[in-house]
């Protein structure tokens, strides 16, 4: 299930890129080790 990704959401997208990534990976609740996978493989943005 996705959650909604409008205003009315648990994201606070006004934070910092690195901050709405953990509110992510928390929300759906992802292990240590698919954090560091994701965070392996995707390049930080600029």
């Amino acid at each position: 299930m996705f959650k909604n990704l409008t205003t009315n959401s648990d994201i606070e997208w006004i934070k910092s890129i690195s901050e709405i990534d953990q509110q992510l990976y928390k929300m759906y609740k992802l292990s240590p080790e698919e954090v560091a996978f994701i965070e392996s493989m995707i390049k930080p943005m600029n």
